[in-house]
């Protein structure tokens, strides 16, 4: 595999960080996964900067902590917890599905694709760009590439899990295959 492709499986670098957070047991107080693994949940903005922010990135800001969240695509959450603590979602980032993490990208990361007509983030940067010309007309495609991104998310994720599922029927069956042949031994 060269260099570009192995690239293009990693997570950006921020992303990565965020996942190193969320799995170190240390930050559990301050910052860790939701229930269900779909959210990133910030228990306390004081002790984030205090405790966190410092051993993982050059700053102590929670507000450029939460801009870095936005520019990767996370999304507060309003009204998920009742007991005053920020969630963040991004439909691409699962404690279940680490892989995804490879897919999310920066905006910036997005316009500098726009020139390429290989991958969505091209034709996301194209209709970004063209959105303020097109009228209605581009806020509608915009929308419809952002679904169909939305339903690849989806289909990736029913990949994987039918991928797990192949993977113990041929478990199963290798053992079985290996039970008749002792017992016909």
């Amino acid at each position: 595999m060269n260099s570009t492709a192995s690239q293009a499986l990693q997570p950006q670098k921020f992303v990565q960080t965020l996942r190193d957070i969320l799995s170190d047991p240390t930050a559990q107080p301050y910052m860790h996964w939701s229930e269900d693994g779909t959210c990133v949940v910030v228990e306390n903005e004081r002790d984030v900067s205090d405790h966190i922010l410092p051993r993982y990135f050059r700053h102590e800001k929670f507000c450029s902590f939460v801009r870095q969240l936005n520019n990767y695509g996370f999304k507060k959450e309003v009204g998920l917890d009742k007991n005053g603590r920020l969630v963040f979602k991004n439909e691409l980032f699962q404690s279940t599905a680490p892989e995804l993490s490879s897919q999310i990208t920066s905006r910036k990361t997005q316009k500098r694709y726009v020139g390429d007509t290989e991958g969505g983030d091209a034709v996301i940067g194209l209709i970004k760009k063209e959105k303020g010309t097109a009228g209605l007309g581009g806020v509608t495609q915009f929308s419809e590439v952002e679904h169909l991104r939305s339903a690849n998310v989806r289909l990736f994720q029913a990949i994987l899990e039918l991928k797990t599922k192949v993977e113990s029927l041929e478990s199963s069956v290798l053992q079985r295959v290996d039970n008749l042949e002792a017992r016909l031994a």
